[in-house]
């Protein structure tokens, strides 16, 4: 069984943030799918099928571990088969990177999954939103970049890339991780 979760933060405020593209991406997964919120595990779920499992967490990105915990230990998912979709400022706008067994680069949302869950050993298909200029980032700005929605010029490449990122999870369901990588990255 697999579990599939988008990180990103609850409320109308960070829907079309850079910050939510992971549960954007998993929005598009699901298409007509819909998904029930489920207290339990402080999150919305559906069924992609009858061994896949998306969901989005209704807790704060820095929460998210929380989350992806109490599903998997719920569902007895071992976390070689949780796929973590986030954003990441440290990739170009629209690039997507597919790795396992990686530290979390800093970013909150996948350090609380490796701290619930005690380990790296999961697959994270990082979204790029870009590079900000060096002088915003030396100012500790990140916050408010990646919390900001997409600009109207970046809007058509946000819905290809999310478009691209579905691609390459379906791929990956169906032909496996290591050959997605190969494809994707």
């Amino acid at each position: 069984m697999k579990l599939i979760i988008g990180l990103g933060n609850p409320g109308e405020k960070y829907v079309n943030t850079r910050h939510n593209l992971g549960v954007m991406v998993v929005g598009k997964l699901a298409g007509k799918l819909e998904f029930k919120s489920e207290k339990k595990f402080s999150a919305e779920i559906c069924w992609l099928s009858s061994e896949t499992i998306l969901a989005r967490p209704t807790v704060f990105m820095n929460q998210s571990g929380i989350s992806v915990k109490r599903i998997a230990h719920y569902y007895k998912i071992s976390s070689e088969d949780i796929w973590v979709l986030h954003d990441d400022v440290d990739l170009l706008f629209k690039k997507i990177k597919i790795v396992k067994n990686r530290g979390s680069a800093g970013h909150k949302g996948v350090m609380s999954v490796i701290r619930q869950l005690g380990t790296i050993d999961f697959v994270r298909f990082r979204l790029g939103i870009g590079h900000q200029r060096a002088e915003q980032r030396q100012k500790g700005d990140v916050e408010d970049y990646v919390l900001a929605p997409f600009e109207a010029h970046e809007q058509d490449k946000a819905r290809k890339m999310i478009k691209k990122a579905t691609a390459a999870i379906e791929f990956a369901l169906d032909k496996g991780i290591k050959k997605a990588m190969n494809k994707f990255n």
